[in-house]
């Protein structure tokens, strides 16, 4: 076998006498280790073939293992760097999301968060409402303005209405006002404790539609001195007939004077008072000439006639009427219906009445066979007249009595021609906008129901524009009392 060989530097110029020559090689060529004397140090080898010096496989080894902890050393620093990077990525997608979602809440719901300041703010929407406790009376600073305190039968609601009810032991289909207003909705389907179902509508829905700019606030004092009497207990007051004979309806209502014979539209909007957003943006969106009708089971009415008639609008009060439909579609406990008493009814009228003062008249809204029974709307209606308000029928119930009747006992009256989004489409509003000029033009005037939908906010305004080209004239519906031809 042929013994390892060993490279050394040569020797040559210089190089004599170094270290590192070979001096011998022992050892048996076949039999283990071979051993190098250099110099007297013996070197042990392995019976392999290695070469030692410049360029030997022992020094690059050396070097191949440096520059390989130096590569490793460096590929980590540079994975260590796309983690680092790939983690700051990542957290500011997060970052971004998440101010893109704070974003997108402040814009689409926040605005109706309601402010402690706002005393309207906090009411939101309720579930199976009972009546609400009715407004304070005035204070008592004036004792010679002719009010007094009202006395009688008739005027505390019957024992079966005194209280809330517990809802949780009433039917379903009995908890829901079916007004079919945007405010309230039947609860068909749903919980026994959710009731009164009132859909959320944002204020941004309406943000596409500007404000009025110029608004004039009607400027009676509500209520007016002489022209409402205290309930016995305190809670309310009534509207009554003023000892110089002035009526409640004319002095509450909006100021009008025709100033041509144009043909006069006018449009209310029912169902207010129970949506925030709704109620404000016809508030705040709709010509002062538009009238507004609240529910008589929202909240802080007082206050939401103050912000109408700030905006100029004149205001009724809703006057709910058993549903054909009932107990389907339920209009609350204190719905005049045709199952109750005339005692009943009467008592339902009074607590209705003494809701809030400064209101035109009352509006029936729907179809309810209580308008066809005699014997049921006409004490409705004496009651009205002797109060001095205003009737409006929503003309819905093509066998109502209520015209005849008014006419016959003098009730200050209007009904209403149709209604204008029971589809609440543009295109479907354009078109009963449409009809309603049709009908103006035929009848010399004509009245249209509307809710507070965005679509409508926003169809009425631009038709509102286009009135005068067409030659019509908008009017409250105060200015329709007594003058609206027959049908």
């Amino acid at each position: 076998m042929k013994f390892p060989k060993i490279s050394l530097p040569s020797k040559g110029k210089g190089n004599e006498g170094k270290e590192g020559e070979l001096d011998e090689v022992s050892g048996d060529p076949d039999k283990g280790p071979k051993t190098v004397v250099i110099d007297n140090d013996e070197v042990e080898l392995s019976g392999e073939e290695k070469k030692i010096g410049d360029g030997s496989e022992d020094e690059s080894d050396d070097d191949d293992s440096d520059d390989s902890d130096f590569n490793n050393d460096k590929k980590g620093g540079e994975g260590g760097g796309r983690k680092a990077l790939k983690l700051a990525i990542s957290g500011a997608v997060v970052l971004v999301l998440g101010i893109l979602a704070g974003g997108t809440y402040w814009w689409f719901g926040a605005n109706d968060v309601p402010s402690a300041a706002d005393p309207i703010a906090n009411q939101g929407a309720k579930v199976a409402l009972s009546m609400p406790a009715a407004v304070s009376a005035p204070s008592p600073g004036d004792s010679n303005d002719g009010s007094s305190k009202v006395t009688g039968v008739g005027l505390n609601p019957p024992a079966a209405v005194q209280e809330p009810q517990d809802i949780s032991q009433q039917p379903l289909q009995n908890l829901a006002l079916g007004s079919g207003s945007l405010n309230a909705l039947a609860a068909g389907g749903q919980n026994a404790e959710q009731g009164l179902m009132v859909p959320s509508v944002s204020s941004v829905a309406f943000r596409s539609v500007p404000d009025i700019s110029e608004l004039v606030p009607l400027q009676v004092q509500v209520p007016n001195p002489g022209l409402y009497e205290k309930l016995e207990d305190g809670t309310g007051v009534l509207p009554q007939i003023g000892s110089d004979g002035r009526l409640p309806w004319q002095v509450y209502a909006r100021p009008f004077e025709a100033t041509n014979s144009d043909p006069r539209v006018a449009v209310i909007v029912v169902g207010l008072g129970l949506s925030r957003a709704a109620s404000m943006a016809a508030i705040k969106k709709l010509p002062p000439e538009v009238s507004f009708v609240f529910n008589p089971y929202a909240q802080k009415l007082e206050d939401w006639l103050l912000r109408s008639r700030l905006s100029g609008h004149e205001v009724f009060l809703g006057l709910p009427l058993q549903s054909d439909k009932f107990p389907i579609v339920d209009s609350g406990p204190y719905s005049l219906s045709v199952d109750a008493t005339s005692e009943e009814n009467m008592a339902r009228l009074m607590k209705l009445l003494s809701r809030f003062p400064g209101y035109v008249g009352v509006a029936a809204f729907g179809d309810s066979r209580f308008t066809t029974l005699v014997d049921k709307i006409k004490p409705v209606l004496e009651v009205i007249k002797a109060r001095g308000l205003m009737y409006l029928d929503s003309g819905l119930n093509n066998a109502s009595v209520v015209p005849r009747i008014a006419d016959e006992i003098g009730v200050p009256r209007a009904i209403s021609n149709l209604v204008i989004d029971d589809v609440p489409s543009r295109r479907a509003i354009d078109g009963r906008l449409a009809e309603l000029e049709r009908i103006a033009r035929d009848r010399t005037m004509a009245i249209a129901i509307v809710r507070a939908y965005p679509a409508t906010i926003e169809r009425l305004n631009l038709w509102f524009d286009s009135l005068r080209a067409k030659r019509l004239v908008l009017a409250p519906v105060s200015a329709f009392a007594e003058k609206q031809n027959p049908q």
